[in-house]
């Protein structure tokens, strides 16, 4: 296509002489006179004029014209037409004039035609020529670039086939890490729900297809809250993705195990473990829950639940009828060894003095199995309590020692105190539970040991940031223990020789209720020892040494007389008391000791008083309307009257030993249990008398119940038993002692009054379930049966007290009923036993 102007150039040049021989040819013609023949001449003229001057114009002349020659050419045909366009355009006349000239001016013009044509021939030629070697090249370029194309589009190919490859493979592995992850929620234990940011389900595995009982093809599509959580939870459901799609804020996204209620396609619900995980794709995030149906599991803990209840119901019936039997059998079996003991001082025969002595010594020995078994309950309650106090440590082993050498000598037996010189002498700690294992140690060891040697041995090994370990060790040549019976030494009714034969006695607690008791101290206890050649019993205790009594300030002992403390003094003593009839009585039995007595009939008037006044001892009772024994005692010692320094002793119907440190904790500085006795007065009076710590009771120097041996049978709760003995003849002869006899109808007719107005209010409160007011009442009435030594009528009142503080209303009424029949009762039985008393 680029070529054909050239071509159509190099026709008009031959064109152009083709014109010019036509033109000469018109010319010879218009040589005849025809007309016609000069319009012919002037038309060839007219062509040939056109044909030069198109040449001139043409682009490709244009680029021929630098050429010399060519333009030479091109300016003798320009003069030969102009030269003869006059002639032409003029009259037939003047062209016909000029004709011969103008045919030799024709003639003249072949020669620069045909010369013009045959270089514009050549010059064609050589512009093909070029033209060709341009296009040549341009070819040569072009397969070039074609070659090179080509070569890239392989390397491409090349490049895409290794992409294509590696595309391939790493599809597979995505295929394979689909199928694995797949196997992998297919063989999950737990069910996987995967929904959508709006909470669609889109995947589902069998787990939760079972769990839910719902195909992964109904459940795919679904929203959650529709088919899996039950109505109820949806709202909070809806608010919680809501919440988390606008703020982030999650609940229980990514916060690890809860567990809930789900629902079943049968519309069942079942409890599931439930943990909730995001994670985010393009299209926003995705939450992936794991679900384990714990309906199951759920079922098997209750099952345990149960079983652990029943088992633990079991071991407290087994406590309480073991602390019940031992309680019931200790208050007789005391009055048979006091009927023993009365009758040792009778004359007897010699037959008759050995049946007393195989009497006494049944007793003893049924006496200390019945303490065993009531340690045994404590101990395995966990309701031991140890009471600290200061002790010579040499004292208490010599003690024991001497204690146990009749045993000893009876076996042939020799017994040898210890006590390394650098061991101190004084500790910090519970006495009567050291001496009570000592004793069983070296009582075992006796009873073993035949014609051998039995040693006590203690040590003291002081540790660093801590307090040091007393080691006692207690070691036989006795017939010791086998390695297989070691084991088992320590646990319950454990006797190494359970025949019939056997000639050591004993129920197999001694060293159980030892090892409870020493775990209560936090130590240990264990055993060395070779079967034939004897044992080694050692025990290590974390005890604080003690400052010895030369360091200490001398205080008075609980034997001093009140009389030669008092010196002539009168005491001062406040009685905070809401009941009338135990304020009388505590004043009877302070005046007999020569005490100046002041009364507050509640806590808010013995504080009042107790800031304006200076009284040596406040005794205070606890069960108070308004403001209670222990707010008052707080008030008194949180004050800057002058009582905040006197000694508070605490008075109440029931102490336990819980409730005894939170007394201690508000300011008190003892707590009896009610009713007052003689002895009880009298140490308190010496102990305020010398301003110094109280003297504890030798049992166990806490606040001492009414015990067993002050005239009443004891059931389990420490308290008289109505079935064997309806009063405490020893508290009602102490009060008849100590009350003028001519007040006795007057408080008899109180004590009636009282349990009438008591009964009344107590069922009035419990008409309208004020069970606090009826628990107050009751317990006021409590005290006022202990003043009388009404054991059987406190007893009941004390069940009512704990019915009314469980909230037992059916349970109340009931022995509220009987509280009113007792009541009556005993308020007989004690206008005959005072009338009875007065005749006497």
């Amino acid at each position: 296509m680029n070529s054909a102007p050239r071509d159509n150039m190099q026709w008009a040049l031959a064109q152009l002489e083709v014109e010019l021989l036509r033109l000469k040819a018109a010319a010879s013609n218009a040589q005849d006179d025809d007309a016609s023949s000069l319009q012919q001449l002037r038309r060839r003229f007219n062509i040939f004029f056109s044909r030069v001057d198109t040449l001139e114009h043409s682009r490709f002349l244009k680029e021929l014209r630098p050429n010399e020659p060519v333009e030479t050419h091109f300016s003798l045909l320009r003069a030969f037409l102009d030269r003869t366009v006059p002639h032409i355009d003029g009259s037939d006349t003047t062209l016909r004039g000029r004709l011969e000239g103008l045919l030799k001016d024709i003639e003249q013009q072949e020669t620069h035609v045909r010369s013009l044509a045959l270089t514009g021939v050549q010059l064609f030629a050589q512009a093909s020529y070029q033209s060709r070697q341009q296009f040549s090249r341009l070819l040569i370029q072009t397969a070039l670039l074609a070659l090179t194309l080509i070569l890239a589009l392989a390397a491409t190919l090349y490049i895409l086939s290794q992409q294509f490859a590696v595309s391939l493979e790493k599809s597979d592995e995505i295929e394979r890490s689909k199928r694995r992850l797949q196997s992998m929620i297919n063989a999950s234990l737990d069910g996987i729900v995967v929904a959508d940011c709006f909470g669609k389900i889109i995947d589902f595995n069998p787990v939760a297809e079972k769990a839910f009982g719902l195909l992964k093809q109904q459940a795919i599509g679904q929203r959650i809250e529709n088919v899996l959580i039950p109505e109820r939870y949806r709202p909070q459901h809806s608010a919680a993705m809501e919440r988390y799609l606008k703020t982030g804020n999650k609940t229980v996204i990514d916060r690890g195990r809860i567990e809930l209620e789900a629902l079943r396609a049968d519309g069942s619900e079942f409890p599931v473990e439930l943990s909730i995980a995001s994670a985010t794709e393009e299209n926003g995030p995705i939450f992936i829950a794991y679900v384990r149906d714990i309906e199951q599991r759920r079922n098997a803990e209750q099952e345990l639940l149960k079983a652990r209840d029943e088992a633990l119901a079991a071991d407290k019936a087994k406590s309480n009828f073991l602390a019940i039997i031992s309680h019931e059998m200790r208050t007789p079996l005391n009055g048979v060894l006091g009927v023993l003991e009365l009758l040792r001082e009778t004359p007897l025969t010699d037959e008759q003095d050995r049946y007393l002595e195989t009497a006494s010594a049944s007793g003893e020995i049924l006496w200390r199995h019945i303490n065993d078994v009531l340690d045994l309950t404590v101990v395995e309650a966990g309701e031991l309590i140890l009471q600290e106090e200061s002790f010579d440590l040499r004292e208490l082993m010599s003690a024991s020692v001497a204690i146990s050498k009749p045993i000893a000598k009876a076996n042939g037996n020799t017994i040898v105190l210890n006590l390394l010189q650098e061991t101190p002498t004084y500790f910090q700690g519970d006495a009567r539970r050291l001496q009570q294992i000592l004793l069983n140690l070296l009582g075992n060891a006796a009873k073993f040991t035949q014609n051998g040697n039995i040693s006590l041995t203690a040590e003291y090994v002081a540790e660093e940031n801590c307090d040091g370990l007393l080691q006692i060790s207690v070691n036989d040549t006795g017939c010791g223990i086998s390695f297989e019976d070691q084991v088992r030494i320590f646990d319950q009714f454990v006797t190494l020789d359970p025949s019939y034969r056997r000639t050591a006695c004993g129920a197999g607690l001694g060293l159980s209720i030892c090892k409870g008791i020493i775990r209560a101290m936090n130590g240990t206890i264990e055993v060395d020892s070779t079967l034939g050649k004897g044992s080694r019993f050692r025990v290590c205790l974390p005890l604080k040494r003690a400052v010895p009594p030369s360091e200490r300030e001398a205080i008075p002992a609980q034997s001093v007389e009140l009389s030669s403390l008092s010196d002539g003094m009168k005491l001062k003593v406040l009685v905070v008391e809401d009941n009338e009839i135990n304020r009388f009585v505590a004043r009877q039995f302070l005046e007999k000791h020569d005490s100046h007595v002041a009364e507050a009939h509640n806590g808010v008037k013995g504080v009042e008083l107790a800031k304006q006044q200076v009284f040596d001892l406040i005794l205070m009772d606890i069960s108070m309307p308004g403001m209670d024994g222990i707010e008052a005692s707080r008030l008194i010692r949180a004050g800057s009257g002058g009582s905040s320094k006197s000694l508070i002793v605490g008075l109440t119907a029931h102490v336990s030993p819980e409730e005894q440190q939170r007394f201690l904790d508000a300011g008190m500085d003892k707590c009896l249990s009610k009713p007052l006795r003689g002895r009880d007065i009298k140490d308190i009076l010496a102990a305020a008398q010398s301003n110094g710590a109280l003297q504890h009771s030798p049992e166990d120097g806490s606040a001492r119940p009414r015990a067993e041996t002050d005239g009443a049978v004891q059931n389990d709760q420490g308290e008289p038993d109505e079935k064997e003995r309806i009063f405490d003849l020893s508290t009602l002869a102490e009060l008849l002692e100590m009350l003028p006899p001519e007040t006795l109808p007057a408080r008899l007719e109180a004590f009636r009054c009282s349990f009438d107005s008591g009964h009344a209010d107590i069922e009035y409160a419990l008409k309208k379930r004020a069970f606090d007011e009826a628990t107050a009442h009751a317990h006021e009435l409590i005290g006022l049966a202990a003043i009388f030594g009404a054991t059987g009528l406190r007893k009941i009142l004390l069940q009512l007290e704990k019915a009314s503080e469980a909230k037992n209303l059916e349970e109340a009424q009931k022995l509220l009923v009987d509280v009113k029949s007792i009541a009556a009762s005993s308020h007989r039985q004690l206008v005959d036993l005072t009338s009875a008393e007065k005749s006497c």
